[in-house]
């Protein structure tokens, strides 16, 4: 998706009064490109699943709950490029990895998988589900609005 070059017009991703919106592909690549900034509402995300990989797994979750949970390879990229600022919307419900990376250990064992279902519901702005690269650039002042996680921390 491209805003008009040379017009300093935005991209939004949803819409700031309260629709949200999903941009996704499997192997394709995501360009999120404008002159002006590159806005995601609440709710709203841009991500990559790639390939599936085996069948679905179910992975039980908190007591006896269970949760269908999928593996991914050989995703798209998802580049973000502003000629000013990066902006989104940090969840508002607290959601973590946790929500989406599904994750269980039964003596040796250890299970794992993206619930893409989950993640619809409590999303990220950007993410590569399947090996994917992501980069973020903007050129106007820099803003963290990062959450961290077990596996990365924010800096």
């Amino acid at each position: 998706m491209v805003a008009a070059p040379g017009s300093g017009a935005d991209l939004n991703i949803g819409n700031p009064t309260g629709s949200s919106a999903i941009v996704r592909t499997g192997t394709g690549n995501i360009d999120l490109v404008a002159s002006g900034n590159v806005n995601f509402s609440a709710g709203s995300s841009a991500y990559t699943t790639g390939n599936r990989v085996g069948s679905t797994l179910s992975i039980v979750t908190g007591g006896s709950t269970r949760q269908a949970a999928n593996f991914f390879t050989a995703s798209g990229n998802v580049m973000v490029n502003a000629g000013q600022d990066v902006t989104g919307v940090l969840p508002s419900d607290d959601a973590t990895v946790s929500y989406w990376e599904l994750r269980n250990a039964t003596g040796t064992l250890g299970q794992w998988g993206v619930s893409l279902t989950a993640f619809d519901q409590h999303p990220w702005d950007v993410a590569t589900f399947g090996g994917g690269d992501v980069t973020a650039k903007g050129q106007g002042r820099e803003r963290q609005t990062c959450r961290q996680t077990e596996e990365e921390s924010c800096g």
